[in-house]
């Protein structure tokens, strides 16, 4: 399991619908292996958008980041080289977010390893 300590919006737009990069602080209470990805579920008062890939930074230049507009996810594979230890915090940062339509309460997203391998 993992535990979402911290999610930020890169940069001063805070605009609703404003497209955004978001900085995630999460840690695993297992290790995360070479083979595993990283899959998040935003809440749907935000719009993950229709693109051929996105940007993921933080770790591994080469990385596949996949955007899943149909249910508000994205998925990042092979994002790192070594094997991350349980309980360490992982620092990241996605794009191709737009933020909510709302500065009211928000839903609760999804955050998951999943092994690729």
């Amino acid at each position: 399991m993992c535990t979402v300590q911290e999610v930020s919006v890169v940069g001063d737009d805070r605009r609703i619908f404003a497209e955004n990069s978001y900085e995630f602080k999460v840690w695993c209470s297992h290790a995360v292996k070479t083979t595993y990805g990283l899959k998040i579920v935003f809440p749907i008062e935000f719009i993950v958008m229709n693109r051929s890939s996105c940007k993921f930074t933080g770790y591994s230049e080469r990385y596949n980041c996949q955007l899943f507009p149909d249910t508000n996810t994205i998925e990042i594979r092979d994002f790192t080289a070594n094997e991350i230890p349980a309980k360490q915090l992982i620092t990241f940062t996605v794009d191709s977010v737009l933020n909510p339509g709302t500065f009211g309460q928000i839903g609760l997203g999804t955050f998951l390893t999943m092994d690729a391998a």
